[in-house]
This record gives C-alpha cells, sequence and structure tokens, in this order.
C-alpha cells in the first residue's frame, strides 16, 4: 500500500514502527504519507503535524494529546487505534466520498465539558455513546438524534 498512495498524491513517505522513523523520515509537510505500522505514536502537547495522507495499521495506535493537532490532506485510513484527547485536533482538508472515514479500526475522541444547567443547548457530532450516563438528568425527550 505504502507504494501505491506514493505515486498516487503524495510525494515522501514516513513509516512509524513504534520506535523510529523509516522511509524520508518523521512526516514535516503535507507532502509525506504517514503511516503508524506498529506500537504507539503519541503526539504530543503542543505538536502540530501535516501528512499528505494517513494510515494507522492494525495493531498499530495513534494518539493526539490535549492541545496538539494532526492535518491530513487527503485519506485518513484507520485499522488500529485512533484517538484524540480533549483539546486534540484531526484536520482533514478534502471533503469528497474517496476521503471518507476508512478502514476498520477503532475511533475514539474525548471531550469535556463544564456542567450544563437547564435549557443549555450542546451540539455533539456522532457517534456519541453513552449518553444518559453523560448527562443523567436529562429527560430523554430532550435528545435530538438524526438517523443515518
Amino acid at each position: 500500500m505504502l507504494a501505491r498512495i506514493r505515486t498516487r498524491e503524495c510525494a515522501k513517505a514516513g513509516v512509524f514502527n513504534g520506535v523510529t522513523w523509516s522511509g524520508d523520515g518523521i512526516p514535516l509537510d503535507n507532502t509525506y504519507y504517514m503511516a503508524v505500522a506498529g506500537g504507539t505514536l503519541t503526539i504530543p502537547t503542543g505538536t502540530h503535524m501535516v501528512a499528505c495522507e494517513l494510515e494507522v495499521k492494525s495493531g498499530a495506535t495513534l494518539i493526539i494529546k490535549p492541545g496538539a493537532s494532526l492535518t491530513v490532506n487527503g485519506i485518513v485510513m484507520n485499522n488500529g487505534t485512533f484517538t484524540i484527547d480533549n483539546t486534540g485536533s484531526l484536520v482533514q482538508v478534502k471533503e469528497d466520498t474517496k476521503n471518507a472515514d476508512l478502514g476498520a479500526g477503532t475511533f475514539t475522541m474525548k471531550r469535556e465539558t463544564s456542567a450544563l444547567k437547564l435549557y443549555d443547548f450542546v451540539y455533539w457530532s456522532s457517534p456519541v455513546e453513552n449518553l444518559n450516563t453523560v448527562l443523567p438528568s436529562t429527560i430523554g425527550l430532550k435528545f435530538h438524534l438524526v438517523a443515518k
């Protein structure tokens, strides 16, 4: 898959194996195909990375810590575990079906909110799990769910 992606849109490739980077090394700009092939890659607080495309392979983990970000111009392929901590961010630039959420991995986005008061309005995009646990005092009729 590395060769296919490199020849399609990305001029360089940086592959993290859990310990070190191979190929063209650490992605430095939006010309890099970025792959997490093994182990855990943590993007620490205050770090802002960019990539042409991203792949998290099966058995690998990518974590974006609070205050860190990753901007990906094209495809995000997740077959591993991808977690974004509170105030971390993933920005996917191209908005088309070709670059939609791909892969069979686990994606988790953690967000913290302040205590809600009566008549507060909060908009969360899907999927959101355990709403009754997150907002135990909210009457079920006050949730507006949009099905696919």
